[in-house]
């Protein structure tokens, strides 16, 4: 039977980034950080994961004939840039496409 973190445990040895909460305390999550001591994986007050990798939202910002204001458009890929620059209502990209990295929670 695997320890109760082995994944963490395995995940740390491979130097992945880990982040630990003790809920009887509080319940959000904190990076470890510190560098000259391991994880206490016995310690049974102690939660562990491995950190989430950031989101990634990307966005661009168009100006179109029929807005008051420039238009702000989330894409999700380039086809969907192609649709907007073959509208007639399409002026021209303001920006280039922007990715916004972001925490889960």
């Amino acid at each position: 039977m695997n320890h109760k973190w082995y994944k963490e445990i395995i995940a740390y040895a491979n130097g992945e980034n880990l982040q630990f909460r003790i809920p009887s305390v509080e319940n959000n999550w904190t990076d470890f950080t510190n560098e000259y001591a391991s994880p206490n994986f016995n310690d049974t007050d102690v939660e562990f994961r491995i950190k989430p990798k950031p989101r990634e939202f990307k966005y661009i910002i168009g100006l179109f004939k029929n807005c008051e204001k420039p238009c702000i458009i989330s894409i999700d890929n380039t086809s969907i840039l192609r649709n907007f620059e073959n509208s007639e209502n399409f002026i021209r990209w303001l920006t280039h496409v922007q990715t916004l990295e972001y925490d889960e929670e």
